[in-house]
């Protein structure tokens, strides 16, 4: 693979993408459902799901398999940065997936790179979210004005 193609899918694109899918896309969802009046807990569903399906039409072929693929893919990403409230995280991930997809290794050396991307995973969790273990109830069961009947 030629460096700048590498450097186009290894780099440029997890960055971008976890920017726009997630980043922009939940900050968006949030200013207009609070705004409506709609509970955060809803509005995060809101997110994985759309920001889910737009990832996974947006890399899908016309193989049904391949979009229900990339689109389990983007809602684990977004899961990730809801748990660690932290674009690094999900564009780490993002990163380690598209270099392990971007070189020809065997399976073995595969399920190892899988394996270790799984450990550095959890570190980076635990080290983003070490001040705050408990930053999903924060976000999800924080009341707001807008969320009190």
């Amino acid at each position: 693979m030629l460096v700048p193609q590498l450097f186009d899918t290894v780099i440029s694109a997890p960055l971008m993408e976890e920017i726009l899918y997630r980043g922009l896309l939940l900050n968006a969802i949030l200013f207009i459902g609070l705004k409506l009046g709609v509970s955060k807990k809803y509005l995060f569903v809101v997110f994985l799901v759309l920001s889910s399906l737009i990832f996974g039409s947006i890399h899908a072929s016309s193989n049904i398999l391949t979009f229900i693929g990339f689109s389990l893919l983007g809602l684990n990403l977004g899961a990730l940065y809801l748990i660690s409230g932290n674009l690094i995280v999900p564009i780490t991930v993002h990163f380690l997936n598209n270099l392990s997809a971007s070189l020809n290794v065997s399976s073995d050396v595969k399920r190892i790179s899988i394996f270790i991307c799984l450990l550095l995973i959890i570190c980076l969790i635990e080290y983003v979210c070490k001040e705050d273990r408990n930053i999903i109830k924060k976000w999800a069961f924080s009341s707001s004005k807008k969320d009190k009947p």
